[in-house]
């Protein structure tokens, strides 16, 4: 219980709170608290808002194509893009990404492909840039499609890169068990988790 009420904001209004600066209204002993110890709304599979079978079904689908129309509303598992739910409040989104197999593009799938990674980091950059209390955890993982060669992690990478010019902006390994309040303080405002262990180590 006691728990709870470190994650309480401490500020109310009869409106409703803008959830999209929630973290700003944290009490000072959530923000006091490594970011590996709170607790984050999240957004499952963030990027599955703009999958479509007509930019197409990847080649991993367990779907037969005939099916695919259908299986499309399976497949998005949101409405709203990645600007909406960073303004509703999720701070932890997992993002899944592939190399189309007929496009060789970088985009988000879930089966059924969907937006270019590279529309889906400009959203997340302009929102951190227009919200300067908050911080967001990346998480990038299950690769599939063209995702098995160290120039394709590179691309994604190269794609981080630009999004956020500022090195200075990530959370370092190291500064996981730093409190929010100095994460913030030193202008981190994304860690990322990638899963894929050789790119990490490398």
């Amino acid at each position: 219980m006691a728990m709870n009420y470190t994650l309480l904001a401490t500020e109310s209004s009869s409106s409703g709170p803008d959830l999209s600066t929630w973290m700003s209204r944290l009490s000072p002993l959530a923000k006091s608290l490594p970011l590996s110890r709170l607790t984050l709304p999240g957004s499952h599979n963030c990027g599955s808002y703009s999958v479509s079978t007509s930019i197409g079904i990847g080649p991993f689908s367990p779907v037969p194509r005939v099916l695919g129309p259908f299986f499309e509303r399976w497949s998005r598992c949101h409405s709203a893009d990645v600007s909406r739910q960073l303004e509703a409040g999720a701070r932890y989104l997992d993002l899944r990404a592939c190399i189309t197999h007929d496009g060789d593009e970088l985009r988000t799938e879930h089966a059924v492909y969907g937006e270019l990674i590279s529309f889906i980091l400009l959203q997340l950059s302009t929102f951190l840039a227009s919200h300067p209390t908050e911080l967001v955890v990346l998480y990038l993982h299950k690769f599939r499609c063209g995702m098995s060669t160290p120039s394709s992690h590179g691309r994604l990478v190269s794609l981080l890169s630009s999004a956020f010019p500022d090195p200075g902006a990530f959370v370092g390994d190291e500064e996981l068990a730093d409190p929010l309040e100095d994460l913030l303080g030193r202008g981190r405002r994304l860690a990322v988790l990638y899963g894929d262990e050789g790119v990490v180590s490398a």
